[in-house]
């Protein structure tokens, strides 16, 4: 549930002493819950743009995340660099 993840990579920043990524990924949760909640306390007629904007950027920046922080899908690599060498999260494992 998001709650119980959100309530997690808060639990991780604390005991990390590292505030990023933690609280981005907790935000991420957080935002998503937020959303859901409102759409559950509000009939469908009655959810307006102000929500509309809220659910796209709750999904644009989960979207985000996810590729970019969560799966390192689309890293960029400077030129002349190997793109061979591991990366940070990777460490040197064998």
């Amino acid at each position: 549930p998001l709650w119980w993840k959100f309530l997690q990579t808060l639990r991780q920043a604390k005991d990390s002493g590292q505030h990023w990524p933690h609280l981005g990924n907790a935000f991420k949760y957080l935002t998503a819950a937020l959303v859901i909640f409102y759409a559950m306390a509000h009939p469908e007629g009655r959810r307006g743009k102000v929500w509309i904007a809220s659910f796209l950027g709750a999904v644009v920046y989960q979207i985000w995340w996810d590729i970019w922080m969560d799966w390192e899908l689309l890293e960029f690599v400077p030129r002349g660099s190997s793109s061979l060498q591991p990366t940070p999260s990777e460490g040197t494992r064998l």
